[in-house]
């Protein structure tokens, strides 16, 4: 299925896409795209770990950078995407990685499960020495820790009105997705289903947010 991406910066990539957030840059955010979605893999919170495959920006760096986006860019949405369960992770560094989270405060983030694969470097440089039990109890965590997180952010959308796309009907709602949401992962805005109203989907509704729960969203298609 083929997703339209609503308005907004969509950047894959490690830290040095951010590395130099220049004056040029942050105009350009600022007079085109006052609320933006910067998708951002910014890897581990913890300063401990560094490969050969990484750059070498520190924690400090990371917080500095945001503020600067958030102080230049008002209203910007912010997502990440963390790993937990890293070779050599300790209980230490994932309690500092929940600290970055708790600072951050992400609007939108994705976790996962540190998995071995063949021919990578991290199989080469380590042994995968962190329990399953222990990865699924850190991932657990962290996206509990985040759903209290997005919960708030999405509570202060109620009563707002925003454009949203259709992505597809389910049961008795259509699913629809707001400009902070990538496709599949994040929060979804549910519709109701009207009789004498059939939104099309990929389509762009005006819509009001009604009513939140957590990572959903609820709402209606205006008039």
């Amino acid at each position: 299925m083929a997703y339209t991406y609503l308005k907004g910066i969509n950047i894959g990539g490690w830290m040095n896409c951010f590395e130099d957030l220049t004056d040029d840059f942050a105009a350009h955010v600022r007079t085109f795209i006052t609320e933006s979605d910067i998708d951002r893999i910014a890897s581990w919170g913890a300063d401990h770990i560094r490969l050969p495959f990484q750059n070498d920006i520190l924690n400090e760096d990371t917080y500095a950078l945001i503020e600067r986006i958030r102080r230049e860019v008002p209203g910007i949405s912010l997502r990440t995407t963390l790993m937990v369960g890293f070779p050599t992770e300790t209980d230490s560094n994932f309690e500092e990685l929940c600290q970055y989270v708790k600072d951050m405060r992400f609007e939108r983030m994705g976790a996962f499960a540190y998995c071995e694969e063949d021919s990578t470097p991290a199989q080469r440089l380590y042994d995968d020495n962190v329990r399953p039990e222990v990865k699924q109890q850190r991932l657990d965590r962290l996206m509990r820790l985040q759903e209290t997180i997005a919960a708030e952010f999405n509570k202060s959308l109620v009563g707002k009105q925003m454009t949203a796309i259709v992505d597809r009907e389910e049961d008795d709602y259509y699913i629809l997705r707001t400009q902070y949401d990538s496709p599949e992962v994040d929060t979804e805005l549910l519709v109701r289903k009207d009789m004498n109203r059939r939104p099309q989907i990929g389509c762009f509704y005006n819509v009001t947010i009604d009513a939140y729960e957590n990572f959903d969203l609820y709402g209606h298609i205006n008039q």
